[in-house]
């Protein structure tokens, strides 16, 4: 029987126009109570991904801690950004304790930049046998430390600490349910900013990938606001959307889902696709989930039906990592 209790943990996204936090409290049977905030940023604070004005992220973090009532100031936060490199690698298997110097050693093959310019690691996501031996196939993130000292520094400013940085889509896998994932599955979040879209074949990551035609994207089609593009829970409905400016937005992204699933289909041979899992603040369009059924034949199922707050997804998938291990 353990005697120490663990500590509540808080998953945190940073998005264009949005702050998102979610905090994981531990119960003694189940996951216990869970707490979801947010916090609005100015235009050009957070741009594709990356903070442009750290102060005033800072000092939006800091009203966001003060209004949550957050037990802790330490974070597992999300990163996704062109500065980000998510790479598939096929290697020979060997023992495990030389496994992470031969990943050393070939790394810099798959990953197309200095390594001392970045902070990298690697997961053994699945082992198989070929025709050239026992193999390992191998998830490799990197990300450029000059991208990452301004996060660090800004969550400073805010008197936060980070647990862990994380790539942010990788969050999917903590979200849905396994008995939701079976077959081969395309996991698509629709942000404010950077989406992504992940696909995994019989519980095994095949494809990890970062899209741009967000939210933010539509705020410019509709002309207006990115917080009128659709309603925050408990809000005034917003206006319809044109059905032009719906087509045209949502066809760019069954334009994202459909490259991402072509490109998988060139490097692995898998040919047949279950379905999509939607997630995001955009799981809220009025139609976009019937868009991108009909544009992309393949059923389209949304968050909202297992998850109370699909806009947090992200951040509450972070939260899990740290809690769950």
């Amino acid at each position: 029987m353990s005697l120490i209790k663990k500590r509540s943990v808080i998953g945190l996204e940073i998005d264009t126009g949005e702050a998102r936090a979610v905090e994981l409290s531990p119960g003694t049977r189940g996951p216990g109570k869970i707490v979801y905030e947010r916090i609005n940023l100015p235009d050009g604070a957070v741009v594709d991904g990356n903070v442009a004005e750290p102060e005033v992220v800072a000092g939006a973090l800091k009203q966001l801690w003060s209004s949550a009532g957050f037990k802790s100031r330490e974070v597992v936060l999300g990163v996704a950004n062109k500065a980000v490199l998510v790479r598939f690698a096929t290697l020979p298997k060997v023992p495990e304790d030389k496994i992470a110097r031969m990943i050393r050693f070939q790394a810099q093959e798959y990953l197309p930049v200095d390594l001392s310019s970045t902070v990298w690691d690697f997961a053994v996501i699945n082992e198989l046998d070929s025709d050239r031996g026992p193999q390992v196939e191998v998830l490799l993130v990197a990300a450029m430390r000059e991208m990452l000292e301004v996060f660090l520094s800004t969550l400073s400013a805010a008197e936060l600490a980070p647990l862990d940085i994380n790539y942010s889509g990788l969050a999917l896998l903590r979200i849905w349910p396994a008995e939701k994932k079976t077959g081969a599955i395309v996991m698509v979040d629709v942000a404010n900013g950077v989406g992504n879209i992940l696909v995994e074949v019989d519980g095994v990551l095949r494809l990890a990938r970062m899209f741009f035609a967000g939210l933010q994207d539509a705020a410019v089609r509709l002309g207006c606001d990115l917080s009128e593009v659709v309603p925050l829970p408990a809000a005034e409905a917003v206006q319809p959307w044109p059905q032009d400016i719906l087509l045209d937005w949502g066809e760019n992204l069954a334009d994202e889902i459909r490259s991402s699933i072509g490109y998988l289909q060139m490097q692995t041979g898998i040919m047949e696709l279950d379905g999509i899992l939607l997630s995001g603040r955009g799981t809220r369009v009025d139609g976009l989930a019937q868009l991108l059924q009909q544009s992309l034949g393949m059923p389209v199922k949304v968050l909202h039906e297992v998850f109370p707050e699909p806009d947090f997804a992200v951040s509450t998938g972070l939260a899990r990592y740290e809690l769950e291990g």
